[in-house]
């Protein structure tokens, strides 16, 4: 679990710095869905860093719960990737990292599905 909180920082910071105009200034649209990529991120990092404390009971149902504000996060990023947003290239090549820690999380929610399935 670790692991995933780890991107899920990842995600807060670097989503942080275009927030905060690091990169220039975003148009409104922009803004607002930087803004629901890290909320998503938020949430999952709570849940992430107290899954760490007290390990879950039910870790596929854990991780199940994960995925919703982890797929939100990745159609925010697509969104951006693919509509036409006026980004900058500092600005587009960010959001590209951000959507690659949002993969790595897909994946290794799917490993730790496929861990628990009965075989």
């Amino acid at each position: 679990m670790q692991d995933l909180a780890s991107y899920t920082s990842c995600i807060l910071r670097d989503g942080g710095h275009l927030e905060d105009g690091n990169f220039g200034e975003l148009s409104p649209t922009a803004h607002s869905y930087i803004r629901s990529v890290l909320g998503s991120a938020r949430l999952m990092h709570t849940m992430l860093q107290d899954a760490y404390r007290t390990p879950p009971p039910d870790v596929k149902l854990f991780v199940h719960d994960l995925r919703s504000p982890l797929n939100g996060l990745r159609g925010f990023l697509e969104m951006l990737i693919y509509d036409d947003h006026n980004l900058t290239q500092d600005q587009l090549m960010l959001v590209k990292r951000l959507f690659f820690y949002a993969n790595q999380l897909m994946d290794d929610t799917a490993k730790i599905l496929k861990q628990t399935d009965p075989q």
